[in-house]
């Protein structure tokens, strides 16, 4: 036997033989004698003579204290001990105080068990346990793609460009390889009701998601949807596609000849003089661009500059992103941004030009029907600029183009009624081409007046000059003209409706 065990015994033999002793239970069955029942009470007096001058710890026994989440999917406790005298807590009074908050669902016995124990055994409170806990609901989610996470978190295309965009950060796309996995199909997951620690059952929602469709140039493979071919990836609403890109590593010339295609072009070197681009969507030019004959139904960005050599012609059905703009004919249904200048050149758009910090636009005309943000227009030299706006130049070309053709049909019926005063050839031949004249014209009339109730105009257009305009430059906004006449600094051309005339004002940005 262990030798620390023996000693205890020994102690715990002595100690009860004096006990025994000291009491003296003969006596007491003899009928407690005077003596020694004085010994007694004077022992009890002394106690209590002792304990008043003593504070008396409350004797507290273990209790439990258990709360209850606000949805009733989650009931905690806390377990304290009992002080010295008390009774230890017991897991009956847990049932039965979880019976009376109402709880009846999802009770963790084993929880409530150790934490019982371990409250009584150590004497110290265990707190903040999970003792129930209810099941949430799972939502019924039907089967649809989601697209793959590394796509979503690059730029979008420019279809899906906002108004506020910055034009300078037009070189972002997406290229995909055939057989990528574009997106992945989530399949049937069915709903399932929960329930509180209270019994109560909760219903599932239905989980409405968006479906996408996998369009032109995809493929489903199992449970993926992947790129059928080589391509620019897309994505609308309701809708992943592929557009396919034509990516030219080297120059556009005699190598490659013309270019026209569907989808993208994508051309790492230059465009050499004489050779045409046309796309289908969008043209990325990574060097200069000598713009020949260049289409487009998207964007254009070109990351150094487009040099039309005085024949050069571009059209787009997008915005227009370029370093500068050299003797070339431009036309663009969107904005255009130009880094640093446009020379000599011809530049209309249906919606704003905006110019690059340091830019200069020198010669040529300016067509943007939503207004000019430019830094510095025209020259010392008073080099011929023009720039108007808030008009659609699409339809006043179409006016000028009537005009033209009707002077050109006046003049002729001003010689048909010469020859017929002179009576010089057959008369009746120049009476019926005089007549046929006539009606030309007023065929042009009506489609004239037709364009002209087509002809909006946008009165809010401005030209704002961050700079210095020069004088010469000639300023129209919504037909009301103003010609420069002195050097102006940091101004601002705006439309006034009631003098209907342009009015030139201070411009800072802090201003407006």
């Amino acid at each position: 036997m262990d030798k620390n065990r023996e000693y205890f015994i020994e102690d715990l033999l002595k100690s009860t033989e004096g006990l025994i002793e000291e009491i003296n239970v003969e006596n007491l069955k003899a009928g407690i004698q005077d003596d020694a029942s004085e010994k007694m009470i004077n022992e009890v007096r002394e106690k209590e003579i002792d304990s008043l001058g003593k504070e008396h710890e409350p004797i507290v026994h273990g209790y439990v204290a258990i709360r209850i989440s606000d949805d009733d999917m989650v009931a905690a406790a806390d377990f304290y001990p009992p002080t010295h005298g008390g009774i230890t807590v017991e897991k009956r009074e847990a049932k039965k105080k979880l019976e009376s908050l109402g709880v009846i669902y999802g009770i963790d016995w084993e929880k409530i068990n150790r934490a019982v124990e371990h409250c009584n055994n150590e004497l110290a409170p265990v707190t903040d346990v999970i003792i129930a806990r209810g099941d949430r609901p799972v939502d019924q989610v039907p089967e649809h793609l989601v697209i793959e996470e590394q796509l979503l978190q690059k730029p979008q295309g420019f279809e899906e460009r906002k108004e506020a965009v910055d034009y300078r950060e037009l070189t972002s796309y997406i290229l995909v390889k055939k057989g990528e996995t574009l997106a992945h199909m989530v399949p049937f997951q069915k709903g399932r009701e929960g329930r509180t620690i209270t019994g109560k059952l909760i219903p599932f929602r239905k989980v409405p998601v968006r479906r996408i469709k996998p369009g032109t140039n995809m493929e489903i493979v199992g449970e993926r949807a992947v790129a059928a071919c080589d391509g620019r990836f897309e994505r609308s609403a309701d809708l992943i596609f592929v557009r396919e890109v034509f990516e030219i590593l080297g120059n556009v010339d005699y190598k490659t000849g013309n270019i026209s295609f569907p989808g993208d072009v994508i051309i790492h070197g230059q465009v050499s003089d004489g050779f045409s681009v046309e796309s289908g969507a969008t043209i990325v030019c990574h060097e200069a661009l000598d713009a020949s004959e260049v289409v487009c139904k998207g964007d254009l960005i070109v990351h150094r500059g487009i040099i039309g050599r005085n024949k050069g012609r571009v059209k787009t059905g997008g915005a227009i992103s370029t370093k500068y703009i050299e003797n070339c004919y431009i036309e663009a249904d969107d904005k255009i941004f130009v880094e640093t200048g446009i020379l000599n050149s011809m530049v209309h758009t249906h919606k704003t030009l905006e110019m690059g910090k340091k830019s200069i636009i020198v010669g040529g005309k300016i067509t943007a029907q939503n207004g000019v943000i430019a830094c510095n227009v025209g020259n010392k030299m008073g080099f011929k600029t023009e720039i108007c706006c808030g008009i659609d130049y699409s339809v006043q070309q179409k006016i000028e183009w009537i005009n033209e053709k009707t002077i050109a049909l006046a003049m002729k019926i001003d010689q048909v009624e010469k020859g017929i005063r002179k009576k010089a050839g057959d008369i009746g031949k120049l009476n019926s081409m005089k007549e046929k004249l006539t009606a030309t014209i007023h065929k042009l009339s009506e489609v004239l007046r037709v364009l002209m109730t087509q002809h909006s105009k946008n009165e809010a257009a401005t030209v704002i000059i961050n700079s210095t305009v020069y004088p010469g430059v000639y300023i129209e906004i919504c037909s009301s003209s103003y010609v420069v006449s002195r050097e102006i600094a940091s101004v601002r051309f705006r439309y006034d409706r009631e003098s209907e005339k342009i009015v030139a004002e201070p411009y800072a940005k802090d201003m407006f």
